[in-house]
């Protein structure tokens, strides 16, 4: 994913710049240490940052692309606990409280539809998620917490989203949480919105269109008897009799259940 970079400025501290990388803020370790008082900002952050707390990113500045050295917000709290600056406590409250979770908003796109309002999305093009109370209310189900509850734990995350109330945590549904909750609803348009979905939104934030019945972890190799499907080169049938194929010859439980989701989807995308 491309990082992100936005410069966030307060009165009190002046500006920071941040790069968003896979949806997690990494904030330029020169602004930070300035902005604590360190009169070597670029050697505070070499001494005084570990290792797994940084990485280095490219910047465009006046001057071209740069190289920066980012932190992340533990690398943050380790320059903030060797500063002397009187208000680095505000500082790293201002960080955490504000910059962090606009950062991470950064990433979040809404989808609109005259017909079911917004929905916002996360944009992680390998794996999509789904605000849990736009998909809710859009489906008629008003009590979010009693569909959180029914869920399984491995489809839900939380993540920080600024609205009118403020900074608050909210649940995200990846595409098989997505799909549980569908069906959970009563409502005669749940087919429409699916296939809204189905058709518009999760193809738009895609990273490539091709269909393939395994993850990442598990792509089959060239000579392997079971081959990822292209949706342009096999009918809807054929590719429902791959996927029934690829669930027999699974060699592992977790593998198996993988494809068993995926012909679920496939087929609720077909109906």
């Amino acid at each position: 994913m491309k990082d992100t970079v936005q410069t966030f400025a307060d009165k009190r501290f002046g500006k920071i710049r941040v790069a968003t990388i896979d949806r997690v803020p990494w904030f330029v370790g020169k602004d930070v240490a300035t902005v604590l008082g360190f009169s070597n900002p670029e050697r505070a952050v070499r001494k005084i940052v570990a290792p797994e707390f940084k990485a280095v990113t490219v910047l465009d500045t006046s001057g071209g692309k740069q190289e920066a050295t980012v932190i992340n917000e533990a690398g943050l709290r380790q320059l903030v606990a060797k500063s002397h600056f009187e208000g680095a406590e505000a500082f790293a409250n201002w960080i955490l409280e504000n910059v962090s979770p606009s950062s991470r908003n950064a990433n979040i796109q809404v989808f609109s539809n005259e017909e079911f309002g917004d929905v916002r999305v996360l944009g992680d093009f390998d794996n999509p998620l789904f605000c849990l109370a736009d998909v809710c209310r859009v489906l008629d189900l008003p009590q979010v917490a009693k569909v959180v509850q029914r869920l399984d734990k491995g489809v839900l995350s939380t993540h920080p989203v600024e609205t009118a109330g403020g900074v608050q945590q909210m649940y995200f549904v990846n595409e098989d949480g997505l799909y549980d909750v569908i069906l959970d609803s009563r409502k005669p348009n749940a087919k429409k919105f699916r296939k809204w979905l189905t058709g518009e939104v999760v193809p738009s934030i895609r990273k490539t269109g091709r269909y393939s019945v395994f993850g990442e972890e598990n792509e089959p190799e060239e000579n392997d008897s079971v081959t990822a499907c292209h949706p342009q080169k096999l009918s809807p049938q054929e590719k429902l009799n791959a996927l029934f194929k690829c669930a027999e010859l699974a060699d592992n439980p977790k593998l198996h259940d993988s494809i068993i989701r995926r012909i679920v989807r496939f087929v609720l995308q077909e109906i």
